[in-house]
């Protein structure tokens, strides 16, 4: 039995006891919240506030509850009633400032996120959100202060990690988003997108075989993210690697692109092993997609410019 069960065990014998126990309700109410069982938390957490509407940790709580079913305005109307309770609940000021953040209310959300700090400088989840809002807002370092405190007090969630190198690769600081990334990678190996991060990184700094690797690794991990197939075959062109570079953008292509740079990348993989019908083909359709795309035009250009090329198409009739 969790710990979860056997505070709702005991909540059971409580009511049946005394069936108007408001803290009973509430701590019956909270357990169902954590299990996930949000039907029954609102059930109990509205008996609760029904007996004791002073109880500013049931509307916490059924705030919360109403937040995971997606019923902003309800949970924000219960987290605001919790704070004219007690002003001090600092929890509900991170709550509803989460809430805040992902309605795109970004003042209230950074104002109520930064209340939860003084009340409690201890808690990673308003530093973790703050910095997240922060860097939605290209305040690069300002996000980097909050996620580097929120680590410091929680330096075993991976999404902080994440978050942090993502700020750090938006200011080009590759070496230490990579170090992020890594860092998520290790608390959590089975996320596809940290190591397809951590290779756009490595691909920033001209390290293709380790971006290889890691774009090898999230494919394994998420083989129907076409994105993945794209960078993996940008990394073989630059290592020369054409055939792999072209069955990677033939991937990205027969999935319905329309970018002119996976057909200009095959394209130009296929003038460069001399394969110049699908050469031409894929060149023309790069330029017919982006008329001034300077490498499809120069590509196409020596494809129609080398006799042997000239040779083979006029014997294809092309």
């Amino acid at each position: 039995m969790s710990d979860y069960e056997k505070e709702i065990a005991d909540a059971n014998s409580a009511i049946a006891f005394n069936p108007n126990d408001a803290k009973a309700y509430a701590n019956r109410g909270q357990a169902y919240y954590w299990l996930s069982q949000y039907d029954s938390a609102i059930s109990d957490l509205n008996r609760a506030i029904e007996l004791n509407p002073n109880d500013d940790n049931a509307y916490l709580y059924r705030g919360q509850t109403y937040f995971e079913l997606r019923q902003y305005d309800t949970a924000i109307s219960d987290l605001s009633r919790a704070i004219e309770l007690n002003p001090n609940n600092s929890n509900a000021y991170c709550a509803r400032g989460n809430i805040y953040g992902g309605l795109k209310q970004i003042d209230a959300a950074i104002s109520d996120l930064s209340h939860t700090i003084e009340l409690n400088p201890n808690n990673s989840s308003a530093y973790l959100v703050r910095g997240n809002i922060y860097g939605a807002l290209k305040q690069e370092n300002a996000a980097i202060s909050d996620l580097s405190r929120a680590i410091e007090l929680n330096p075993n969630n991976d999404l902080i990690f994440d978050i942090r190198g993502k700020a750090y690769y938006r200011l080009e600081q590759y070496d230490s988003a990579i170090s992020d990334f890594s860092k998520a990678i290790a608390l959590n190996p089975n996320n596809d997108s940290y190591y397809f991060l951590r290779g756009l990184a490595y691909r920033k700094k001209n390290q293709y075989d380790s971006a290889i690797i890691d774009f090898n690794r999230a494919i394994a991990l998420k083989s129907n993210d076409i994105v993945y197939y794209g960078e993996r075959g940008f990394s073989y062109f630059r290592l020369e690697q054409y055939e792999a570079a072209i069955s990677d953008f033939s991937k990205v292509i027969e999935n319905g692109s329309n970018d002119a740079n996976d057909y200009y990348f095959r394209g130009d993989s296929y003038r460069r092993t001399s394969q110049w019908a699908p050469a031409r083909a894929d060149l023309e359709k790069a330029l017919q997609l982006d008329p001034e795309h300077k490498g499809a035009k120069a590509s196409l250009e020596v494809v129609m410019s080398l006799p042997e090329a000239l040779k083979m198409l006029r014997e294809m009739g092309l």
